[in-house]
């Protein structure tokens, strides 16, 4: 609950005198990706809610609306602010993308969001992560393990899991072997 708590807090966008703002970032062979200063917290939630995984994916999906919930019975995350809505979650089910990432962060979502929370698995979060990075949008991944994802490059940080790393996991199963 800390680490959504923390990853919805962070990813905040705008302020009270900062008007709505869009930026696009073009390249024809990355995810075009478009962000959006305009104060309302949007988060993207991309769990497998279908299929394999679905067992995790949902409740990892309910233990995200829970928290939005409890943040904004506490206050929301920005109290003080006459702009700021309630937390908004679009929620889409990562098994529609086995066959590829559309063209847009956009496509995935039908909008656009300040964070993501997901994807779970590790090849699409490698897949998804260079776009969302460079878009700035921070990331959190529940179940992504994979030992490439180690060295990310993120300047921020923008890429957080909540789950160690393989090789954590390999050296701690070493030492107890």
């Amino acid at each position: 609950m800390l680490v959504a708590a923390a990853l919805l807090a962070a990813a905040c966008s705008g302020d009270d005198a900062t008007p709505a703002v869009t930026t696009e970032v073009p390249d024809s062979t990355e995810l075009a990706v478009t962000t959006t200063v305009d104060g309302q917290l949007t988060v993207g939630v991309l769990l497998p809610l279908t299929g394999a995984g679905s067992e995790i994916g949902t409740v990892m999906r309910d233990a995200v609306e829970l928290a939005a919930q409890e943040i904004e019975a506490a206050g929301g995350i920005r109290p003080d602010s006459a702009d700021a809505g309630p937390i908004r979650l679009v929620v889409v089910d990562e098994s529609t993308l086995a066959d590829g990432l559309p063209s847009s962060i956009e496509e995935i979502f039908n909008e656009p969001v300040d964070a993501i929370v997901g994807p779970a698995s590790s090849l699409l979060t490698e897949r998804l992560l260079p776009n969302t990075v460079r878009s700035g949008i921070i990331t959190c991944s529940p179940t992504a393990s994979a030992r490439s994802l180690d060295d990310f490059p993120d300047e921020g940080p923008l890429f957080v899991r909540t789950i160690p790393s393989d090789e954590l996991q390999a050296r701690a199963l070493a030492r107890q072997l």
